[in-house]
């Protein structure tokens, strides 16, 4: 019955008509031809600067218009030495930048403070003496902050005793706290973090095979541990994200592996906060299948200023591993992508009154790849997919967000541009 209604779905939006504007400037390269760079992350300042955050040469970067401008796009590098480090925007035109450490037994969590302009000031650790494994961030536009990480416990020569979920939170125009060790047993693997505007965290993990959150409202400490859905225990993906209207969204994308190449059948699940509520409603399950995920594949939400919101996630139609998505209130999922091909989703992005869009890429080793988007520009159905540029010699992590004040989509993503070469490359939507 899911897949029929994906089929149904699809149909509808392939026979939206592709406005005026459904097209895409031509790809502008950020970093120029590399030998290396990492997953791209598409920001907006409140001010107008449009951001994208990437790695380069083993360096955090991030390259950005001035405000209200679309091009040229100016680029900076940092002196951290983390290609993965997260960069965070908040008030009208600062930022976070988290980093850890890297070449050492122990994995330390730093943070740096900054301007979009000025570029980011002094590292600070934020966990010392925590060794810290997976982690995520979240900022509100107050500058209200929390980093949530899977803490190690070593023992003898560095044997991992224990996995603990710890939380670092940050007052706004204040210093990071102490940590809290809010999750003590059960082994997580999996760790995601949000923050709502007034304030209140979000925190979840897989522990013991199942998922869980906890939340700490302002003033108040945190909640007991509340169970979501089951889980395949190490290897559960988690994307969390908070709306402007003090609601969550969490989509869980659980598969089980093993060594030999065996798998489990896959599965995506969602659960909602509304605004003003305390506990997540019941998770809602999207899809199954059998088939093992490619390289990539996961869960994406976004969640606007207004509430509305998506879900995005790999799924499988037609004997083609295809991406999905649905509104994060509602039960039924929509195919953006053909089915007559394989497509992995990269990113889904939200914006207010319903607008939202979803970008996607073949699988790798897939010949002359291109990456591809559909939009929606208000509450609506998604419109037929769309070219991002033209083929490379390999592309991959798309990511998209939508310009608050333009409402048009921006999408960044890692071309193979030589034998030995790579290069960021971004478009806007015109």
């Amino acid at each position: 019955m899911v897949r029929r209604t994906f089929v149904l779905t699809l149909a509808l939006a392939l026979l939206a008509p592709a406005t005026a504007s459904a097209q895409w400037q031509p790809p502008t390269s950020l970093t120029g031809d590399v030998p290396s760079v990492s997953d791209p992350d598409v920001l907006f300042a409140a001010r107008g600067d449009k951001i994208v955050g990437y790695g380069v040469n083993g360096r955090s970067a991030y390259s950005r218009t001035l405000p209200g401008q679309d091009a040229p796009f100016h680029q900076r590098v940092t002196t951290t030495s983390d290609g993965s480090a997260r960069l965070l925007t908040y008030a009208s035109e600062h930022v976070m930048l988290v980093s850890q450490t890297a070449g050492a037994l122990v994995s330390d969590l730093r943070a740096q403070f900054g301007t979009v302009g000025g570029g980011v000031g002094s590292v600070k650790r934020i966990a010392p003496g925590h060794d810290a494994a997976r982690y995520d961030a979240a900022i509100n536009s107050n500058g209200e902050a929390a980093v949530a990480y899977i803490r190690l416990v070593r023992g003898e020569r560095g044997i991992i005793r224990k996995r603990q979920i710890a939380v670092v939170r940050r007052p706004k125009g204040g210093s990071f706290g102490k940590p809290e060790i809010i999750v003590g047993n059960g082994g997580p693997q999996s760790v995601a973090a949000a923050i709502a505007p007034h304030g209140e965290i979000v925190v979840a993990y897989e522990a013991s095979g199942r998922v869980y959150v906890r939340r700490r409202e302002p003033g108040h400490s945190w909640s007991s541990p509340q169970p979501i859905t089951y889980a395949a225990k190490g290897h559960t993906q988690l994307a969390l994200a908070a709306g402007g209207d003090g609601s969550f969204v969490l989509g869980t994308f659980s598969q089980e592996l093993t060594e030999g190449g065996d798998n489990g059948p896959a599965s995506v699940r969602v659960a909602t906060r509304s605004s003003g509520g305390h506990a997540f409603h019941s998770a809602r399950l999207f899809e199954t299948y059998s088939e093992r995920a490619p390289q990539g594949a996961g869960v994406r939400v976004a969640l606007a200023s207004d509430g509305t919101g998506v879900v995005g996630w790999t799924g499988r139609q037609a004997g083609h591993f295809v991406a999905h998505v649905a509104d994060v209130g509602g039960d039924v999922g929509l195919t953006v992508s053909s089915p007559a091909s394989d497509a992995v989703l990269g990113g889904v992005a939200a914006g207010p009154g319903g607008a939202a869009a979803a970008i996607w890429a073949p699988p790798l080793d897939t010949p002359s790849p291109q990456v591809f988007a559909a939009v929606r520009e208000n509450a609506g159905i998604f419109g037929p997919p769309e070219a991002v540029g033209a083929p490379q010699r390999e592309v991959a992590t798309p990511a998209i967000g939508i310009d608050p004040k333009t409402r048009r989509p921006l999408a960044a993503w890692v071309a193979r541009t030589g034998q030995h070469t790579q290069a960021v490359l971004a478009a806007l939507r015109a």
